[in-house]
């Protein structure tokens, strides 16, 4: 019964969450800064922490793309009341979902063969008391996207800003 209250609850958290950030952004612009970039969640059901052998975690990405939307209608609204492009919203949820979906840079690339297999599993950089690691890597970490359950390898930040490249620069040159 929890489950089901946490999934009820969860809308009304994401909206006061991007009703804080709406707030915020606000008093920055009021602070004088005229050029804004907020990041987009990335899609959290595929983190390796809450994948499955079927894939992604579609609860969980719903919730953030409820979250990316809203976030999406604050930043036009304030740009609408700006009468100019002073906020931008950074797509990490596209960056990351073509990286995930085509296994890397292009489609048919073989560079993150399974793209949401950590490298590292386990308990990562701990050891018990005699030095005994308590975890796992994989034999190259330039071929996996995840570093753990939650982290990007540099190697799968690269490919994510190499997605995001034109459409960032395009982004933060019309503010």
């Amino acid at each position: 019964m929890a489950d089901l209250a946490t999934y009820i609850a969860l809308p009304i958290f994401i909206k006061q969450v991007v009703d804080q950030t709406e707030l915020n952004l606000r008093r920055l612009h009021a602070l004088g800064l005229e050029k804004i970039a907020i990041p987009s969640l990335p899609p959290l059901g595929c983190l390796p922490l809450y994948t499955s052998p079927q894939g992604c975690n579609d609860t969980f990405n719903a919730l953030v793309n409820y979250h990316n939307s809203l976030l999406e209608q604050v930043v036009a609204n304030l740009n609408n009341e700006a009468r100019q492009s002073t906020f931008a919203v950074i797509d990490f949820y596209n960056a990351f979902m073509a990286i995930l979906t085509n296994k890397g840079e292009s489609p048919g690339s073989k560079r993150f063969e399974t793209p949401l297999k950590p490298c590292c599993e386990g308990s990562c950089g701990n050891v018990v008391e005699k030095g005994a690691n308590k975890y796992t890597l994989c034999d190259d970490p330039e071929s996996a996207f995840f570093w753990d359950g939650l982290h990007p390898t540099q190697q799968g930040w690269k490919f994510i800003y190499s997605v995001l490249g034109k459409a960032l620069s395009a982004s933060l040159l019309k503010l």
